[in-house]
Protein backbone atom coordinates (compact mmCIF):
# COMPACT_ATOMS: atom_id res chain seq x y z
CA UNK A 1 0.00 0.00 0.00
CA UNK A 2 0.79 3.23 -0.32
CA UNK A 3 -0.86 6.02 1.29
CA UNK A 4 0.92 9.01 2.35
CA UNK A 5 -0.72 11.30 5.42
CA UNK A 6 0.57 15.24 5.23
CA UNK A 7 -0.49 18.30 7.57
CA UNK A 8 -1.09 20.53 4.20
CA UNK A 9 -2.55 23.05 7.05
CA UNK A 10 -1.08 21.90 10.67
CA UNK A 11 -4.00 20.86 12.49
CA UNK A 12 -6.94 22.23 10.13
CA UNK A 13 -6.04 19.76 6.42
CA UNK A 14 -5.14 16.59 6.56
CA UNK A 15 -3.72 15.72 3.09
CA UNK A 16 -3.95 11.65 2.33
CA UNK A 17 -1.69 11.55 -1.47
CA UNK A 18 -2.83 8.04 -2.74
CA UNK A 19 -0.61 5.93 -4.65
CA UNK A 20 -2.28 2.07 -4.66
CA UNK A 21 -4.41 0.78 -2.21
CA UNK A 22 -4.99 -3.11 -3.44
CA UNK A 23 -6.59 -5.11 -0.46
CA UNK A 24 -9.10 -4.81 2.48
CA UNK A 25 -5.98 -4.70 5.29
CA UNK A 26 -4.72 -2.06 3.64
CA UNK A 27 -7.69 0.31 3.46
CA UNK A 28 -8.46 -0.63 7.22
CA UNK A 29 -4.74 0.24 8.68
CA UNK A 30 -4.93 3.37 6.63
CA UNK A 31 -8.43 4.29 8.03
CA UNK A 32 -6.74 3.50 11.65
CA UNK A 33 -3.74 5.94 11.52
CA UNK A 34 -6.52 8.78 10.36
CA UNK A 35 -9.41 7.98 12.68
CA UNK A 36 -6.53 8.09 15.63
CA UNK A 37 -5.72 11.61 14.08
CA UNK A 38 -8.90 12.74 13.69
CA UNK A 39 -9.80 11.31 17.33
CA UNK A 40 -7.23 14.12 18.68
CA UNK A 41 -9.58 17.21 16.88
CA UNK A 42 -13.46 15.92 18.67
CA UNK A 43 -14.24 19.58 18.95
CA UNK A 44 -12.36 21.05 15.66
CA UNK A 45 -12.47 21.50 11.93
CA UNK A 46 -9.95 18.88 10.11
CA UNK A 47 -10.27 18.55 6.66
CA UNK A 48 -8.90 15.76 4.39
CA UNK A 49 -7.91 16.00 0.72
CA UNK A 50 -7.57 12.75 -1.10
CA UNK A 51 -5.03 13.08 -3.46
CA UNK A 52 -5.62 10.18 -6.11
CA UNK A 53 -4.57 12.01 -8.91
CA UNK A 54 -1.55 9.24 -9.28
CA UNK A 55 -3.33 6.08 -7.78
CA UNK A 56 -2.96 3.38 -10.06
CA UNK A 57 -5.45 0.31 -7.71
CA UNK A 58 -7.68 1.72 -5.50
CA UNK A 59 -9.92 -0.41 -2.86
CA UNK A 60 -13.41 -2.34 -4.24
CA UNK A 61 -16.48 0.40 -3.76
CA UNK A 62 -17.82 -2.59 -0.75
CA UNK A 63 -14.72 -1.86 1.09
CA UNK A 64 -15.58 1.91 1.03
CA UNK A 65 -19.17 1.69 2.09
CA UNK A 66 -17.91 0.08 5.36
CA UNK A 67 -15.69 2.66 6.55
CA UNK A 68 -15.95 4.47 9.50
CA UNK A 69 -14.03 7.27 8.84
CA UNK A 70 -17.73 9.64 8.21
CA UNK A 71 -18.12 8.77 12.19
CA UNK A 72 -15.25 11.57 12.79
CA UNK A 73 -15.81 14.08 10.04
CA UNK A 74 -18.78 15.76 11.63
CA UNK A 75 -19.52 18.88 9.60
CA UNK A 76 -15.61 18.58 7.80
CA UNK A 77 -14.97 18.41 4.22
CA UNK A 78 -13.94 15.11 2.20
CA UNK A 79 -12.20 16.12 -1.09
CA UNK A 80 -10.84 13.89 -3.89
CA UNK A 81 -8.40 15.66 -6.28
CA UNK A 82 -7.95 13.69 -9.47
CA UNK A 83 -11.14 13.00 -11.47
CA UNK A 84 -10.65 10.10 -13.94
CA UNK A 85 -13.75 8.25 -14.33
CA UNK A 86 -12.96 5.06 -12.19
CA UNK A 87 -12.35 7.20 -9.28
CA UNK A 88 -15.34 9.69 -9.89
CA UNK A 89 -17.53 6.85 -9.96
CA UNK A 90 -16.42 5.61 -6.78
CA UNK A 91 -16.81 9.07 -5.06
CA UNK A 92 -19.56 9.55 -5.72
CA UNK A 93 -21.47 6.56 -5.12
CA UNK A 94 -19.18 6.32 -1.74
CA UNK A 95 -20.22 10.28 -0.50
CA UNK A 96 -23.91 9.29 -1.79
CA UNK A 97 -24.62 6.31 0.06
CA UNK A 98 -22.19 7.96 3.25
CA UNK A 99 -24.51 10.96 3.10
CA UNK A 100 -20.63 12.55 3.56
CA UNK A 101 -19.36 16.28 2.80
CA UNK A 102 -17.84 15.14 -0.25
CA UNK A 103 -16.40 16.91 -3.48
CA UNK A 104 -14.76 15.79 -6.46
CA UNK A 105 -11.94 18.33 -8.28
CA UNK A 106 -9.60 17.37 -11.30
CA UNK A 107 -6.59 19.52 -9.25
CA UNK A 108 -5.09 20.74 -6.21
CA UNK A 109 -6.17 24.56 -6.81
CA UNK A 110 -9.97 23.82 -7.51
CA UNK A 111 -9.87 21.82 -4.50
CA UNK A 112 -8.43 24.60 -2.26
CA UNK A 113 -10.15 27.38 -3.58
CA UNK A 114 -13.15 25.18 -2.47
CA UNK A 115 -11.69 24.23 0.76
CA UNK A 116 -11.09 28.55 1.34
CA UNK A 117 -14.58 29.74 0.60
CA UNK A 118 -16.49 26.84 2.44
CA UNK A 119 -13.84 27.52 5.47
CA UNK A 120 -13.05 31.04 6.21
CA UNK A 121 -11.25 30.15 9.59
CA UNK A 122 -8.57 28.88 7.26
CA UNK A 123 -4.75 30.38 6.36
CA UNK A 124 -4.10 31.86 2.64
CA UNK A 125 -4.26 27.92 1.36
CA UNK A 126 -2.40 29.11 -2.17
CA UNK A 127 0.53 30.24 0.13
CA UNK A 128 -0.32 26.77 2.50
CA UNK A 129 0.02 24.72 -0.95
CA UNK A 130 3.74 26.50 -2.19
CA UNK A 131 5.15 25.74 1.27
CA UNK A 132 4.04 22.24 1.40
CA UNK A 133 5.10 21.54 -2.17
CA UNK A 134 8.87 23.78 -1.44
CA UNK A 135 8.71 21.73 1.75
CA UNK A 136 8.19 18.70 0.00
CA UNK A 137 10.15 19.04 -3.22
Amino acid sequence: MSVTNHWLVQDHILLCVLDEISSVEEVLLWEREVIAILSQYPNQRVHLIYDARIAQQLPKLTVLGNLRINDYMYDNWQIVVGLNPVIKMIANVTGYVLKSRLKLTADMPEALAFLQHMDDALPDLKIAWQQFNSSNT
